[in-house]
């Protein structure tokens, strides 16, 4: 009866996946600051309740399916660490994976009998020993690797975790301190601006900190499956990968302008109007709509750009004359509504002479979208793929049609397809699970 139970869960969840119940957050709407963090306690407060421990559905059996590998049915994804583990080797059996409170139990729920103490939305499978080592610390940036999880900094007082992995311990943490208020003998958890909080104390930090991860690392497929997975059991959301911008709106941050750096692209000479030339990367840390405009430097209009998305294309191809200019310098805007933010763009013309014709974009297929380990890309000889991160970091290039991408964090990339001289000819975004 309990896999029968746990299985009939879990498919509702995945065909339920995104999507937040109608008139779930109606409560919260025009809502910011105090009003609005007790809006969302009242919403997310009074969950379903499972027992840590049971011979009957438990939390262990939620982490199995929230926590699940996407290409290993079998595994679970350990946090910290991201390793994929076998979900049935439960700690209580002597070996295999335990439970880590994100939100460390001895600040403010030291029994498991308390709501706080058995909530899944802030436990998560973890290697033992790197549950051991994290400890009590609290969340911020610095300190040295850690043996184990090697993309986890820590210190004296406080443990940094995997890129990949803080904005989901940002909304964990930001979701405990919303939903546990002191009502109902539940403990009053606050975020708190230091590290080497005092233990047994329902404090914790750092809040700046983690007002940054919650920026710097979007939610991701997984992310968003594991809030679906949790609530098909608790009856409760975590209103902080719904709504991220909830964070900067419910704590009064003030207002930033969207991020954007300067960036280099290429095409080739008197390529045809509507070519793509790149896209232009910028986040808004409020996660407001933003608009891309060009200021200045676009000679003879040569270029134009999506107001929404960014994306550059050719837009009078006889400005791209390589013997007058072999490149240009825009100045690009990003605004988001209220706040401004510019780049400078360069655009490479290349001389085309003597190579052989661009290929088709349409015969350049990239695909699968999501993807797991392999994206495969239709490339014609001698044309190159580059792999760049949400913040237009160069993450690899290939001139294999099949490339291995097995070892990239969960998230959004950008794909560039480059001739032989270093032309983009198209670009694009997947999705990595």
């Amino acid at each position: 009866m309990k896999i029968l139970f746990t299985t009939i869960l879990v498919l509702i969840a995945f065909t339920c996946f995104s999507q937040i119940p109608t008139g779930y957050y109606d409560s919260t709407e025009d809502l910011s600051g105090d009003e609005l963090k007790t809006a969302l306690h009242n919403i997310i407060k009074n969950h379903t309740d499972y027992p840590y421990t049971d011979s009957e559905t438990d939390t262990w059996d939620i982490l199995k399916e929230s926590d699940r590998d996407p290409n290993n049915s079998a595994n679970v994804i350990l946090i910290y660490t991201g390793e994929s583990v076998n979900a049935a080797q439960e700690w209580n059996g002597g070996s295999g994976w335990n439970r880590e409170h994100v939100w460390a139990k001895s600040h403010g729920f030291p029994d498991d009998s308390q709501d706080a103490y058995r909530d899944a939305h802030h436990l998560r499978p973890c290697d033992p020993s790197v549950n051991s080592a994290r400890g009590t610390k609290d969340f911020d940036n610095g300190g040295s690797p850690h043996s184990e999880a090697t993309e986890c900094n820590t210190d004296s007082d406080s443990w940094e975790v995997r890129p990949v992995e803080k904005g989901d311990i940002a909304r964990m943490m930001f979701y405990m301190a919303t939903r546990y208020e002191g009502e109902s003998g539940d403990p009053d958890l606050e975020l708190v601006d230091y590290t080497g909080t005092d233990t047994y104390t329902p404090y914790f930090g750092k809040f700046s900190t983690l007002i940054q991860w919650n920026f710097e690392d979007p939610v991701d497929d997984f992310e968003r499956n594991r809030n679906e997975v949790v609530f098909s059991y608790q009856g409760n959301r975590n209103p902080f990968i719904d709504h991220p911008e909830f964070v900067n709106s419910m704590y009064n941050i003030a207002n930033g302008a969207p991020v954007v750096e300067d960036q280099e692209f290429s095409v080739t000479e008197n390529s045809v109007s509507g070519t793509e030339v790149g896209t232009v990367v910028s986040r808004d840390p409020d996660y407001n709509e933003i608009t891309f405009s060009i200021l200045s430097g676009n000679t003879d209009n040569a270029f134009s750009i999506n107001a929404s998305t960014g994306l550059l294309t050719v837009n009078n191809s006889d400005a791209l004359d390589y013997e007058t200019t072999t490149s240009f310098d825009l100045s690009v805007e990003v605004s988001d509504g209220s706040l401004v933010s510019t780049a400078t763009i360069t655009i490479n013309i290349e001389d085309a002479t003597g190579f052989s014709p661009i290929a088709s974009i349409k015969e350049i297929k990239i695909y699968p979208n999501p993807v797991s380990n392999i994206l495969n890309v239709d490339l014609p000889e001698f044309y190159t793929v580059e792999i760049f991160s949400i913040i237009g970091e160069k993450i690899l290039s290939s001139k294999e049609k099949q490339i291995d991408i097995h070892q990239l964090d969960a998230g959004i990339y950008f794909v560039v397809v480059k001739d032989e001289i270093g032309n983009t000819v198209k670009s694009g975004k997947v999705i990595k699970k």
